[in-house]
């Protein structure tokens, strides 16, 4: 069993290959997650453990951090060339019209959620993205059941740059805070334009909040598609 999917993963095209490769990105991108949350709820509590210092944990957060910045760069570099080798190379395939979105997703929502867990990003932006895609998903089974495609748009290409950038802003200040073991409510207290926490953490969350009105537009294109196929 295990040479027959070695044996279809050698014969498939390299875009494919990215795609695959990026879906299993997402598994070592989810495990880093829990153990990055897992180690800040330890880092805020300093009584849980007599043998292991707050500090430890959050020197462990911020290794997980590190692999997670790195796993999520390698995901969006994959993603950035099977589209380019497929559409430059004409190998464009049902295969990857259908798992590509999916691997992108994987990524994306994981790594939204471990920012809003650790506080990192605004609950309304991870809302958007996620009431959103729920949505989109419906319209595409309803335009694939009408074999109807639509081709990615540029609002939607802008949000994905965007999205990525600002999902890569905060991992990386989240990382330097932890290495200088400053917390984000010792930086923006240093900053009179910044009042509180909830608008430091606006303020990094601006690209991403810019993705979230982008993504609603992209998705209008689909909901605008599909409602004409609903009775």
């Amino acid at each position: 069993m295990k040479t027959n999917y070695l044996t279809k993963f050698k014969e498939m095209n390299l875009p494919n290959k990215l795609t695959i490769t990026r879906l299993l990105l997402a598994i070592p991108l989810f495990v880093f997650s829990l153990l990055a949350y897992l180690m800040q709820i330890l880092s805020e509590k300093n009584s849980v453990s007599t043998f292991i210092s707050t500090n430890s944990y959050r020197i462990a957060l911020t290794v997980f951090l590190f692999f997670i910045l790195i796993i999520f760069i390698g995901a969006m570099i994959t993603d950035y060339y099977d589209g380019k080798i497929a559409r430059e190379k004409n190998l464009v395939s049902d295969f990857g019209k259908l798992w590509d979105p999916i691997a992108d997703k994987m990524i994306t929502t994981i790594s939204i959620l471990l920012l809003l867990a650790l506080k990192a990003i605004p609950l309304f932006v991870v809302i958007i993205f996620l009431v959103r895609d729920v949505i989109v998903a419906g319209c595409r089974t309803v335009l694939a059941q009408n074999n109807v495609s639509i081709a990615a748009n540029m609002n939607g290409k802008i949000k994905t740059v965007l999205m990525s950038v600002g999902i890569v802003i905060m991992l990386i200040f989240l990382i330097a805070f932890n290495i200088v073991g400053s917390d984000f409510s010792l930086i923006y207290k240093n900053y009179s334009i910044i009042e509180s926490y909830s608008t430091f953490v606006y303020c990094l969350s601006i690209p991403l909040m810019v993705a979230a009105i982008f993504n609603i537009i992209s998705g209008y294109q689909y909901v605008s598609a599909a409602i004409k196929f609903m009775k």
